[in-house]
């Protein structure tokens, strides 16, 4: 026979003095100390002699919108961008600098500085991405280059039409 009573009370509890503290790997270890994560290809097989790893710290602004959903495709870049942010980690892990959830009525908004040469001879430029959390809108100098939805899907953009010599913006609206 079952006692209700008993199972009631051998139910789990929250501790009342655990202290959460965070769990970092030795990589992480390493960044949170300032340091920088090693400048290798991210896929070895598909590495090429001239790379650019676009990991690490990145401008970003939060823009308040009705609905995240649908805005993300045709939204305006936000005026401010006065906040930075670790890529490649979410704005909620620990690491990425920001430590705070994007609501569903909110864009989150990427921007980053990226010297190069226009490319000549036929050669292209490709802006691969290892994923987004569901759908973005990428920008190269304003330029809308592509967009992209399907959350954890590595994805990529001709970008070469839309690079200018010397200084451009990347733009990335989440």
């Amino acid at each position: 026979m079952l006692d209700i009573k008993r199972v009631l009370a051998s139910a789990p509890r929250k501790p009342e003095d655990a202290e959460l503290r965070e769990l970092l790997t030795p990589w992480g270890e390493a960044l949170a100390a300032g340091g920088e994560r090693a400048k290798v290809h991210p896929r070895p097989q598909l590495a090429r002699e001239a790379f650019e790893l676009l990991d690490g710290w990145w401008d970003y602004a939060i823009a308040a919108v009705a609905d995240a959903g649908g805005a993300w495709r045709d939204a305006p870049p936000p005026a401010a961008w006065d906040r930075r942010i670790r890529v490649p980690f979410s704005p909620e892990a620990p690491l990425s600098g920001v430590r705070r959830q994007v609501r569903p009525d909110e864009l989150l908004w990427y921007r980053r500085a990226l010297s190069c040469t226009k490319p000549a001879g036929g050669e292209r430029v490709i802006l691969h991405f290892d994923a987004v959390d569901w759908a973005c809108a990428c920008y190269v100098n304003g330029t809308r280059v592509g967009e992209h939805r399907g959350g954890y899907l590595p994805f990529c953009f001709d970008v070469t039409d839309a690079l200018a010599d010397g200084e451009n913006e990347v733009a990335l609206c989440v």
